[in-house]
């Protein structure tokens, strides 16, 4: 036990994807402050995208963006509020057009807090009992390929740009006929990481030898801190996805700078722009986030960053200029309330 929990210190100290978000962003806060200091406004990041709450920093709604996109662009999705009745639930479930599996989670927070995958009728009715907020059912879009794709733009009427991609690949093990899953799983990095938490809610499959060559995926959530690692997928962007992406933007009132994360049937699918299915939409919280493929320096990423931090800063000041205003104190500690109830 002693072993592995000195292994599983020296895995985050020698790789800072795994370093708290605080230590990392160090350097952006600052960086924010001074942006801050020559704006004389602390949240002038608020109208970088008018029609977000906070421009998306926090607190801001899943739902509330995805209504705006035609069906063919999104899974289905239903909104749950804080207090249904159970059964208008189920039955609401019934009706929706969603079966199981399905995936749950808080409509206001953010790095896939909250976000359980739902198998059955108990596990949803558990979950809204669990759950003391405004959530979001989507349905299990079982493509294979899952990416985030980074836009931003100065002016609605021109064409995105995309300077991030990340593509994911899931936490899975590959069987070699002899091992337990939860032996194979010790044997990586990423999934010592989270074999703690795995092996609680995967106890039968942890305990399973799969055949020599077959791949359990063991968390279908791209999360990176539920193990997912991401790639850099920067070499991928092409013109399709630049097309692709601004027309899905333009369903967005004055969307000026965020992150889609997709799902789409093949690679393939994906760069051509077809099929592609937005499973949210993040503003300024997100992330360019192909910087943490392992391979990916930390101070390019810093550099990075801060290059994302003077976009927010320009957009910002140009928003300014067409009448869009930063949000109050008390407008604020309102976003924060309603963050702090959903978690």
């Amino acid at each position: 036990m002693l072993k592995n929990k000195i292994h599983i210190l020296l895995i985050k100290l020698t790789h800072w994807e795994f370093w708290p978000t605080k230590v990392v962003y160090f350097p952006v806060f600052v960086y924010a402050i001074f942006i801050a200091l020559c704006r004389r406004n602390l949240f002038f990041f608020s109208n970088v995208n008018p029609n977000i709450e906070a421009g998306g920093l926090f607190g801001a709604s899943k739902n509330k963006q995805l209504e705006y996109l035609p069906q063919q662009f999104k899974p289905k999705t239903m909104f749950v509020s804080s207090g249904t009745n159970t059964k208008d639930l189920i039955a609401r479930f019934k009706d929706s057009g969603i079966s199981y599996l399905a995936i749950a989670k808080p409509d206001r927070l953010e790095r896939g807090v909250g976000v359980n995958v739902i198998k059955t009728e108990q596990e949803l009715t558990a979950y809204h009992q669990r759950i003391a907020a405004d959530y979001v059912i989507q349905e299990f879009i079982k493509y294979e390929f899952e990416a985030g794709v980074f836009f931003f733009r100065y002016h609605l009427n021109d064409n995105g740009i995309i300077n991030s991609l990340v593509l994911k690949d899931f936490l899975s093990v590959t069987g070699d006929g002899e091992h337990s899953v939860a032996q194979l799983l010790k044997e990586k990095n990423r999934g010592l990481l989270v074999y703690e938490k795995l092996s609680k809610q995967l106890e039968d499959t942890m305990l399973s030898i799969p055949a020599k060559g077959e791949k359990i995926i063991l968390e279908p959530i791209g999360n990176h801190n539920r193990g997912t690692m991401f790639i850099n997928g920067n070499a991928l962007i092409n013109k399709n996805l630049v097309t692709a992406f601004t027309e899905i933007a333009n369903h967005l009132p004055e969307f000026y700078y965020g992150r889609f994360d997709i799902k789409a049937p093949s690679q393939a699918d994906f760069l051509a722009g077809k099929n592609i299915k937005v499973l949210e939409v993040n503003g300024v919280n997100a992330e360019p986030a192909h910087i943490y493929d392992p391979k990916f320096p930390l101070l390019k990423a810093w550099r990075v960053l801060l290059y994302h931090w003077s976009v927010i800063s320009k957009i910002s000041a140009l928003n300014k200029k067409r009448g869009h205003h930063y949000i109050t104190l008390g407008e604020t500690k309102q976003l924060f309330r309603n963050r702090k109830i959903s978690s």
